[in-house]
């Protein structure tokens, strides 16, 4: 296991630029922890070829970017091929065979994104909407479901249980 921690601060301006969303200009933010995973890591783990050379390369950040969050991210063991990428509670995320991202839940399953790099794009805007000034909530919130639905049609729509979706509107109740 690699964990490797970016100390570039980013300075990220008060509008909506293009397709990602800038946050207060005045604030400065560390880049976020991010887990790198090892090919021993895949050992025994039924993982597609392009998940496991994002997750070697890229990683993951180890959170969503907001303290109240129950969603940790990380290498996790696993007593059969599922490779588990973060937890919910207690509850693990999985990757599927086929590359899906998901919450097991004993209620049903939660779907989360269609790819694991289509996770970490969600998460980074995910991360700038909370970074949003209270005055811009509700447009950067309409930008934020436009880009995550852009990046993954499937966890706006399509899928009865989707993380995304409760993700954002459950920040809209709260804007």
């Amino acid at each position: 296991m690699v964990i490797t921690s970016l100390p570039r601060l980013i300075r990220l301006g008060n509008c909506v630029h293009g397709s990602f969303l800038i946050s207060d200009l005045n604030t400065v933010r560390p880049e976020p922890v991010i887990i790198k995973w090892s090919r021993a890591d895949f050992e025994g783990k039924d993982v597609p070829e392009d998940a496991k050379t994002f997750l070697i390369e890229s990683g993951l950040p180890t959170g969503i970017g907001i303290s109240c969050s129950t969603l940790e991210f990380g290498i996790f063991d696993s007593d059969n091929s599922a490779l588990i990428i973060g937890v919910d509670y207690e509850f693990p995320i999985i990757m599927t065979p086929f590359g899906v991202v998901e919450i097991e839940n004993e209620e049903g399953d939660w779907f989360f994104n269609s790819s694991v790099q289509q996770l970490a794009a969600c998460i980074n805007v995910y991360r700038d909407l909370n970074q949003c000034d209270d005055d811009d909530t509700r447009a950067a919130l309409m930008i934020a479901k436009d880009r995550i639905r852009q990046i993954d049609p499937l966890c706006m729509s399509g899928v009865e249980r989707s993380v995304w979706r409760t993700l954002l509107d459950d920040f809209e109740v709260m804007a």
